[in-house]
């Protein structure tokens, strides 16, 4: 059984942080999303619900005049837990890939670095389901998420919650 070919290190940084079972001497790890693909770190700002939208979206909040989407990534990254809300908790609002428009954020624990890409190796971890390479930093791991699987993954989602009212609507 092949484990599949690594992605192997990034040529940048990295934002690490947490979700929320991690802790930072754990070393299991933590994850974390290439600085090139992160508009901004934010403090949580109230979310407004959205009906009938998959689990994994939280709610929707404004940030300087746009939209912006606010998920739960920890049921797409296998192993993951739920972010845990409290003081350090954080939305890291993602770049746009080019196929995806509207913004999108992550609901993190805390955010705990930016870890150079000089100071990570490819480690000989399999990722998991929804992250492209684990890297390696001294003992810990650091599960890097692609950010454009990520958002295939959303818009996925959407769409089966818009096929599924649709067949409800027929049957009802």
């Amino acid at each position: 059984m092949s484990l599949g070919v690594l992605r192997g290190p990034t040529s940048g940084p990295v934002l690490v942080f947490e979700l929320g079972g991690e802790s930072a001497d754990d070393e299991r790890g933590g994850f974390g999303i290439e600085l090139a693909s992160v508009v901004q770190v934010l403090e949580p700002a109230a979310l407004t619900l959205v009906p009938l939208a998959p689990a994994m979206v939280l709610g929707i909040m404004s940030h300087r005049g746009r939209i912006v989407t606010v998920i739960d990534p920890a049921p797409l990254l296998r192993g993951a837990t739920k972010p845990v809300m409290g003081p350090e908790t954080r939305i890291v609002l993602l770049r746009q890939g080019q196929r995806q428009s509207g913004n999108v954020g992550l609901l993190v624990a805390r955010v705990r670095e930016i870890v150079p890409a000089s100071e990570m190796k490819d480690s000989e971890v399999s990722p998991g389901s929804g992250t492209g390479w684990v890297a390696q930093r001294g003992r810990r791991l650091i599960n890097v998420i692609e950010v454009e699987p990520l958002l295939e993954t959303l818009v996925r989602a959407f769409e089966a919650n818009a096929k599924s009212r649709g067949a409800q609507g027929v049957t009802e």
